[in-house]
């Protein structure tokens, strides 16, 4: 596994590997490369483009030459760089690498799969927390709560109003 040295020589093997691997006729050993170098290219710093483009790609060959192995590893990839716009969709993608590795009995990729989506469900969920905070935090704000008021529980369909000052 090139991509766990994450140094310039491990992308420029990648590099090489996409290179000397040709695009047509599609094939396993194409969207092998392409995935591996969508990996490096998910944990350095650079284009995004390039880096769901690549993912892409190899996802597409998998898909078109049968390859599961590959297409589960794209879906991967793939679905981690999805989910910083789209954590559901990047969900449903990881999900369907994880089933792809279950299948073919591959646990490395299992194992790795099941941790990226435990972290995307955690981070889903300070997402959602965070949200929360923002709007209760504006709430507060035009209410004037946390600045000597409290609110009282609205009236249904209503929105909260202030009532008296906070004794300390």
């Amino acid at each position: 596994a090139l991509w766990l040295s994450l140094d310039d020589a491990a992308l420029g093997a990648y590099r090489e590997a996409v290179r000397l691997v040709p695009a047509e006729p599609p094939s396993a050993a194409r969207a092998t490369v392409l995935a591996g170098y969508a990996q490096i290219l998910l944990l350095l710093p650079g284009s995004d483009a390039e880096r769901r483009r690549v993912a892409e790609e190899a996802l597409d060959i998998a898909r078109r030459v049968g390859a599961r192995r590959e297409e589960g590893r794209a879906l991967s990839r793939l679905g981690c760089m999805v989910a910083a716009e789209d954590v559901e969709e990047g969900l449903a993608q990881l999900r369907a690498a994880q089933r792809i590795a279950t299948e073919l009995g591959d646990d490395m990729a299992d194992a790795g799969n099941r941790e990226a989506l435990g972290e995307m469900r955690a981070a889903r969920s300070r997402t959602r927390l965070i949200g929360a905070v923002v709007v209760l935090t504006a709430a507060c704000s035009t209410t004037g709560v946390g600045h000597g008021t409290s609110v009282s529980p609205p009236p249904p369909d209503q929105s909260p109003t202030p009532t008296s000052p906070v004794s300390p």
